[in-house]
């Protein structure tokens, strides 16, 4: 046996030529290592075990939800292992639709139905690039300490500043925070922290929760959190925190605070949870959320 598979895949037979043969290969042709059945088994070999050894020592089992795979029941039997590896609160199983909607998984299985899928029908290619996308970033662990407001990750992010207000050198500004989820957290909910220094004074803010204060490099900052609970899919953009959002926060910058930022250079240090993939930190300078 090989030292484990990236991809699992669970179907049904007759979906074998037209999907999942097809997305195997394209997986494989993109350095995946994948578990199926035809290309596993030999002459002689239990069955049971070999489907078994595979459910064990697969990253993520990709299941193929169709008309013929909620009729049969070895793939039900699979499934069922694949559930057990989420006991322990990891994320395994990967679902596609193929020729059903969500209305069809729901009447079959409604914890499926709840789940973000891919789909048949945006081809076998796109398909398979998602799919890479979930092991490259269990591979390539972001760096934390890395000063950036953009992270190529499960998320893009995006962070900086609208002007409200200014008047001579008195600038009111509303922070913008945008994210873009790539893959994003099955049920929505994700938390977003950051730390505010108590020099650039709040002077309204919305929908926020501040949990404590700390100090970084000897500087005091407040620390702040936004909750996000609603449903956000694949490849969608939100305003998390902004003019255009229920969360936001106004600031004033004027030449003493310029003056203190220029010679302390402090940073808003943030991270992004989600709910089921890792923490996404790292941070932007004061320097380029203001206009001075």
């Amino acid at each position: 046996m090989q030292n484990g598979w990236d991809f699992f895949i669970c179907h049904a037979s007759e979906d074998k030529q037209d999907v999942v043969e097809p997305l195997a290969s394209e997986l494989r042709n993109q350095g995946a290592k994948v578990w199926l059945d035809s290309w596993v088994l030999k002459i002689g070999d239990s069955l049971s075990e070999k489907i078994n050894e595979g459910l064990i020592h697969c990253k993520y089992g990709i299941v193929i939800l169709s008309p013929s795979f909620f009729e049969k029941s070895w793939p039900q039997k699979e499934l069922s292992g694949l559930v057990q590896k989420e006991i322990g609160g990891q994320k395994v199983i990967l679902p596609i639709w193929h020729n059903v909607d969500r209305q069809d998984v729901f009447q079959r299985s409604p914890i499926l139905a709840d789940r973000v899928a891919g789909n048949t029908r945006n081809g076998v290619k796109s398909l398979a690039i998602e799919l890479m996308e979930i092991i490259s970033i269990v591979a390539n662990i972001p760096n934390t300490n890395a000063p950036s407001n953009t992270v190529k990750q499960a998320a893009r992010i995006e962070i900086g500043f609208k002007e409200k207000n200014i008047i001579s050198d008195l600038h009111i500004y509303g922070l913008k925070i945008i994210i873009a989820l790539i893959i994003p957290p099955d049920q929505g909910r994700m938390r977003f922290k950051f730390s505010w220094p108590q020099y650039i004074k709040i002077i309204d803010s919305q929908n926020l929760d501040e949990i404590e204060s700390t100090f970084i490099n000897g500087a005091e900052y407040r620390q702040i959190l936004v909750n996000w609970e609603q449903r956000i899919f694949p490849g969608e953009t939100i305003e998390l925190l902004g003019m255009n959002s229920r969360h936001k926060l106004y600031y004033r910058f004027d030449h003493g605070t310029y003056n203190y930022q220029r010679k302390n250079k402090c940073d808003l240090n943030y991270t992004l949870y989600l709910e089921d993939h890792l923490p996404i930190s790292g941070s932007i300078s004061f320097d380029k959320l203001n206009i001075f």
